[in-house]
């Protein structure tokens, strides 16, 4: 439940067993506008002690599940197409991850840990980087050009 009224433009991609009829994989992100930023950062530090970058609009992203390196890379690539689309390429990404699967893939693209917010089943790393940054990594730039 959001009490603080923000207000996100929420995006979810995502690959469905049509089969099954369920989500095998999904990639999920928000943008969050200047003005609210700073309630963002506020709950952070407030309730788990960690400082993020609130100096315009962030990108807040969830990143849960995946079914193989191919369908990762095609959410993160129709993700990067969008925020592209959006002009979102100057901006603050706060990436949220449950445990340590992607943090090594993420600090190499340029990625900084922020904090830790500990839970019962499984660590949460709060993440950040800059969108320019991150657009700009090698990586990166293959994978939008394939």
């Amino acid at each position: 439940m959001d009490t603080n009224s923000l207000i996100l433009d929420d995006y979810l991609i995502k690959e469905i067993d049509n089969k099954n009829n369920i989500t095998i994989s999904h990639f999920q992100f928000s943008i969050l506008q200047k003005e609210y930023c700073c309630i963002l950062k506020e709950f952070y530090l407030k309730k788990y002690n960690i400082e993020i970058n609130d100096n315009g609009n962030a990108i807040i992203i969830d990143i849960s599940f995946f079914r193989d390196k191919p369908t990762f890379e095609k959410l993160l690539r129709i993700f990067l197409q969008e925020i592209i689309k959006l002009n979102y390429i100057n901006n603050n990404i706060i990436i949220i991850i449950p445990g340590t699967s992607y943090l090594d893939v993420l600090e190499l693209w340029g990625a900084k840990v922020s904090g830790i917010i500990s839970d019962k089943d499984v660590n949460l790393y709060v993440m950040e980087i800059n969108s320019l940054k991150l657009l700009s990594n090698k990586y990166i730039i293959h994978l939008l050009r394939k």
